[in-house]
């Protein structure tokens, strides 16, 4: 797609109407194929291909290309099947890793509540807390040293948490600079 998502109306994790304004943008009249709830109350049969967005570097002149558009959806762009925008393997043309510059992975609802409660299960078993206190807390002091899968726990939490705002590390043993700047990013994303 040739707009940026915020263009689009982005909400985090593809949620509010992005998904609706991407189908429109690319998928045009098919749109109902992208959508989560089709008007049938299904999902649309192929919902699953916004699951992931990539954020990725095309070159100008490919961008540039009015030609490389489709005719009344602007925002779709198709890059050429030959070696001067693609990699060809095994009888395949791909994106370089090289100009891949970000994946974001979209989940719906059931999943990210699924996965939510059960790392904030898991976290709350690490810190000897009930899990409706993690899930409701703005403060977490950990009695002992955490593991990298509890950081992992926390890092999650303190991203997709709305309550979560502050961490104690004086127990938390010798943390790595890298888990702190995770932390620290994961906080500040989720204002």
């Amino acid at each position: 797609c040739k707009k940026l998502p915020h263009e689009l109306g982005w909400a985090k994790f593809g949620r509010g109407g992005w998904r609706d304004s991407v189908g429109t943008a690319l998928w045009g009249e098919k749109k109902q194929d992208v959508l989560l709830t089709g008007p049938d109350g299904a999902p649309g049969k192929d919902a699953d291909k916004l699951d992931l967005m990539l954020v990725v570097r095309i070159s100008k002149t490919h961008y540039d290309d009015a030609s490389r558009t489709v005719q009344g959806r602007p925002c779709v762009l198709i890059l050429p099947r030959d070696k001067s925008a693609l990699l060809l393997e095994n009888g395949h043309f791909w994106l370089s890793k090289e100009q891949i510059v970000k994946v974001y992975h979209l989940v719906d609802d059931k999943q990210f509540e699924k996965a939510f409660n059960e790392r904030s299960n898991n976290l709350a078993f690490a810190l000897t807390m009930n899990p409706a206190d993690v899930r409701a807390t703005s403060y977490i002091a950990p009695r002992n040293k955490l593991t990298a899968s509890e950081w992992g726990h926390l890092i999650f939490m303190a991203e997709f948490s709305s309550t979560l705002t502050e961490l104690e590390l004086s127990n938390a043993g010798q943390v790595p600079l890298e888990l702190r700047v995770q932390f620290a990013k994961a906080l500040f994303a989720s204002d």
